[in-house]
């Protein structure tokens, strides 16, 4: 009897559609794409190292400044060591293709010395 009230039959419907938008919420989230979550673990990185510099900036208030340091550590926060990297040099696939080489061929005379 209790279940065949029209207010209860109402409010069971209401519910079940609440649990299926629910679910199927889930199942979306579940379903990211790689590039999403790329981004998304990109986005909470920056986030995380945003937090931790303002934690950095204000250590010497902090309760806890060794977790702090640790956790900038982590993060390669306290790496100032510049990186230095050598020229790279790239060539052609092959000389017969490239345009300098045609512009010197025809725009330049041989000369022995």
């Amino acid at each position: 009897m209790y279940f065949d009230d029209k207010e209860v039959i109402e409010y069971i419907k209401s519910y079940t559609e609440t649990i299926e938008r629910f679910l199927n919420s889930q199942s979306a989230v579940s379903k990211m794409n790689e590039e999403d979550k790329q981004r998304a673990q990109l986005s909470a990185i920056d986030n995380a190292k945003d937090y931790i510099l303002e934690l950095l900036q204000d250590i010497q208030n902090s309760k806890d400044p060794e977790t702090v340091l640790k956790l900038a550590d982590k993060l390669n926060m306290l790496n100032l060591e510049e990186i230095y990297e050598q020229p790279r040099r790239y060539l052609p696939e092959s000389c017969d293709d490239c345009r300098y080489k045609k512009w010197i061929e025809e725009n330049c005379k041989e000369t022995e010395d």
